[in-house]
């Protein structure tokens, strides 16, 4: 299990290689790797969800980068919310798919995701699941000196998912205006809707911290390249327009 020799050694390999900044990973599938007002401890640490592993691995990695003028950006994976092929253990607090079963992603067929060694993920489309991941992002920004957050696996794993009740509603509810709307479209704005509510916690939060994402390679097969996956067309994210929208950094 990772220590904190381990956080202070790699803090000091990215300065003697001349790095200047350092993405640290605080949120992995809905667990912390920092004193959490609203997730677990994640199980890496100790081999058990929600045990205080009696050290600070964010806390660590700021001091550090203080230390040795490197700029550390809080890591999360927004939407990854379990890993394994059972349910996460009890845990104080509880893990989100315990406290909130309602939040997983859903097929068309109305079956939820299951649980499998990969990734079970959490929707955008439920309310809940997006001002959880504002509140995370502004409980780090408050209590840590990070000079950002960055998100990971903002998107939906394909188009397969997630056709879960308060998507759909969204969906209805916005073609009353818009009659033509796809639903393709309105996962995209789901996603778009997650960072906004997160970049607006985040400064409300703190005047300077800023936002980044992870977004696909590939925006749109502009080029005709057979066998590729697109980040607007494959996983519903639509980079560009948070660009537009000021809503990134």
């Amino acid at each position: 299990y990772a220590t904190e020799q381990d956080v202070r050694t790699a803090m000091q390999r990215a300065a003697d290689a001349g790095f200047n900044v350092v993405y640290f990973q605080v949120r992995g599938r809905a667990d912390a790797f920092y004193r959490s007002a609203h997730e677990p401890w994640a199980s890496n640490l100790t081999g058990t969800l929600g045990k205080d592993p009696g050290w600070d691995p964010l806390g660590v990695a700021v001091e550090e980068g203080k230390r040795r003028g490197v700029s550390v950006h809080a890591w999360i994976n927004a939407f990854t919310g379990w890993a394994g092929t059972t349910p996460p253990p009890v845990s104080v607090p509880l893990h989100a798919f315990l406290e909130h079963p309602d939040w997983v992603m859903v097929k068309s067929d109305g079956t939820p995701m299951p649980y499998t060694s990969d990734s079970r993920w959490l929707t955008p489309g439920h309310p809940g699941v997006r001002t959880r991941l504002a509140q995370v992002a502004a409980d780090i920004v408050r209590k840590y000196a990070v000079d950002g957050i960055h998100l990971d696996f903002i998107r939906y794993p394909s188009t397969d998912y997630s056709w879960d009740a308060p998507s759909l509603a969204a969906w209805d509810s916005a073609k009353a205006k818009e009659p033509g709307l796809g639903f393709d479209e309105m996962r995209r704005r789901l996603v778009t809707r997650a960072v906004a509510e997160t970049r607006d916690s985040i400064r409300a939060a703190s005047a300077r911290a800023e936002l980044s994402a992870a977004v696909w390679g590939i925006y749109q097969n502009t080029r005709g390249w057979s066998g590729v996956s697109t980040g607007y067309g494959t996983q519903l994210q639509d980079a560009r327009a948070w660009d537009q929208q000021g809503i990134v950094d």
